[in-house]
Parts: C-alpha cells; structure tokens; sequence
C-alpha cells in the first residue's frame, strides 16, 4: 500500500476523493491485496496509514523551511577562527591538489620542497599559514599514497589470476 502511495496510484488525500472503496478497487489487484476484503479494517488502516503519510510530508516541508531559513540566517563564515580565509573549496585547495597531482611539489632531481618552498608556488597559498599548508600537503600526499595502495591491490589480484591461469594453460599443454 505505501509504494501505492509513493507512486501516487492512491491519492493523499484518498477520504475526501476517492475514497475507501475507490482505492480498494484501484488495489485489488496487487499480489499483497488479492485476498483483503473493503470492510472496518480496511478502512481504518487506510485511514491510518494515509494520516502517517501525510504527517510524513507536512514534517518533511516544515524541515526543509527550517533548514533553509537557519542557511539565510547564518551565512557560513569566509575566515576561520585564526583569521584565515576557509579552506574549503577555495582556490588553494583547488591548486593544491592540481600541483600535487601535477608533481610540483618535487624539485627536478626528485627531493621534496619544503612546504615554505611549495606555500611560495602561487599567491592563494600565501593566504594560509604556512602551518595550515604543511597540514594540507601531508593530508594530500596522504591521500594519494592511500590512493596508490588501492590502485596496487586492485591490480594484484589480476596478477594472481593470470599466474593462475598461465599455470592451469601449462599444465593443459603438458
């Protein structure tokens, strides 16, 4: 009877418009409704059912309007609490992964620079302390190297099973 619902076969408001029987006869026959007949208890469940529905919706509007109100209400702050610029989503973080991803933070012969030598790369970066960016550059390489660790099991097992399968190939040719 829910799906009923959720699909909008039965109307919310089913009382006022169609009606108990109207909706028995619109659910008759589905599998879960061959044998129920349209009587007392029918009625009520319907009733109930539809009641929980409706109280579902009303309540989910009403949060909806709340949470919309408190987003209109408290802006989310452009500095955090040590004065600087949020990280989040801004064009630090956005280049930081880039150079990252792009190998900048490597000097040609392959050392790391240090993370006052990578801050210096662009100006959004000098806008963070040079604390903060460290805590990102390790966070960042962090995830790549969790990345990479992924990337080497998804592939080991192919290995394996080719091992296996060069072995099954050599026993079938013997």
């Amino acid at each position: 009877m829910v799906k009923a619902f959720d699909r909008g076969a039965i109307p919310l408001e089913c009382g006022s418009t169609t009606g108990p029987s109207g909706v028995h006869d619109l659910t008759k026959n589905e599998s879960v409704m061959k044998d129920v007949a349209c009587d007392e208890v029918f009625v009520r469940r319907l009733h109930s059912l539809s009641q929980q529905i409706v109280g579902t919706a009303d309540r989910a509007m009403a949060d909806r309007e709340a949470c919309d109100n408190f987003v209109a209400n408290h802006p989310r702050p452009t500095h955090n609490m040590r004065g600087e610029p949020r990280w989040e989503g801004s064009l630090a973080q956005k280049h930081l992964k880039k150079d990252m991803e792009d190998g900048r933070h490597f000097r040609p012969d392959g050392s790391r620079l240090a993370p006052a030598e990578f801050r210096c790369l662009r100006p959004h970066h000098q806008e963070h302390f040079l604390a903060t960016m460290r805590g990102h550059i390790d966070q960042e390489t962090r995830l790549q190297n969790f990345n990479n660790c992924l990337e080497d099991k998804q592939k080991k097992p192919d290995a394996k099973k080719r091992k296996v399968e060069a072995k099954a190939k050599k026993d079938q040719s013997t």
